[in-house]
């Protein structure tokens, strides 16, 4: 429990950090916070939803509020997109799952920062992505899924004025010979579910990855990400007790502290590659014989 408090105050910490440096423009400050988060092992799921999607929300409302500019608000979305791409950039990728898929949003929406997001996660998840940006029309995305042969479709949309065109992108999918699996995800889609019942409706994007990874299937000898988690946690655990160390004796080794060291063994804790460094170093083996899965012995 203590480690789950401890977690959440570090990602709490760090998005004030955050939400301080983007608003007065300090891109050093920025990647800092996003720095330090991996540093620490926050899960990318976390750092987008809770620390870099919270900023730009609470940047959100202080523009409603008249305490910000229109500048001041872009500036902040072109800071976050560069985070993004930091974040996608330091994190350990599962290999490729062989699955396609294109993340975009409808006509007239133009917020892109939760569809960037989503993209970067699905990479992260081992898929080979396209991310369309903005305002893909319904006929030519259908056209491009169609010559592409893509599995999965993500919509982003975040205002109600444009569903009619996110709908529109939807059945231009489904009249498809062969259409993919559709998911679409935003505030107001909660708010309007109703009209898009034939397709998935992300409420969160660790959900939908999950939905949209079983509808499709995996791909022969694809290893989950907790799966991996928990055989990386498993071989350290061996390691550690063969050399005759206890968590405590681990941890200083690795540079990290021994609540750290124990996520770790009940495969608990995302890893970053700085992580499987200073841990193989610690036990004094390669990063490749932690992250070797059954499948890759069988």
């Amino acid at each position: 429990m203590a480690t789950d408090i401890q977690y959440k105050k570090t990602v709490n910490r760090l998005q004030k950090s955050l939400f301080d440096s983007i608003r007065v423009g300090d891109r050093t400050g920025s990647n800092s916070v996003i720095d330090e988060a991996l540093r620490y092992n926050i899960r990318p799921t976390d750092i987008y939803t809770l620390i870099i999607g919270k900023t730009l929300s609470d940047i959100g409302e202080l523009w409603h509020k008249g305490q910000i500019t229109v500048a001041h608000e872009h500036l902040s979305s072109q800071l976050a997109s560069n985070l993004i791409e930091i974040v996608l950039q330091k994190s350990p990728k599962l290999s490729s799952n062989g699955l396609r898929a294109v993340v975009t949003t409808p006509v007239g929406e133009r917020h892109w920062v939760a569809a960037q997001m989503f993209a970067n996660l699905l990479i992260l998840g081992g898929w080979e992505v396209a991310y369309l940006g903005t305002e893909t029309p319904g006929a030519d995305l259908a056209e491009y899924v169609k010559s592409t042969k893509t599995d999965v479709v993500a919509l982003s949309i975040i205002l109600s004025s444009n569903l009619d065109q996110a709908i529109d992108c939807v059945h231009s999918l489904k009249d498809l010979e062969e259409s993919p699996v559709i998911c679409v995800g935003g505030p107001v889609i909660k708010e309007n579910d109703e009209n898009f019942s034939d397709v998935f409706v992300v409420r969160d994007p660790v959900s939908a990855i999950d939905h949209i990874e079983k509808q499709m299937g995996l791909a022969p000898g694809r290893v989950s990400l907790q799966e991996m988690l928990n055989s990386i946690g498993e071989k350290v655990q061996e390691i550690r007790k063969s050399k005759g160390l206890n968590q405590e004796s681990l941890a200083k080794l690795a540079g990290v502290d021994r609540a750290y060291v124990s996520l770790v063994e009940n495969g608990k804790q995302n890893l970053t590659m700085a992580a499987l460094f200073n841990l193989s170093s610690a036990l004094g083996v390669t990063i490749s014989t932690l992250i070797q899965t059954s499948t890759d012995k069988e």
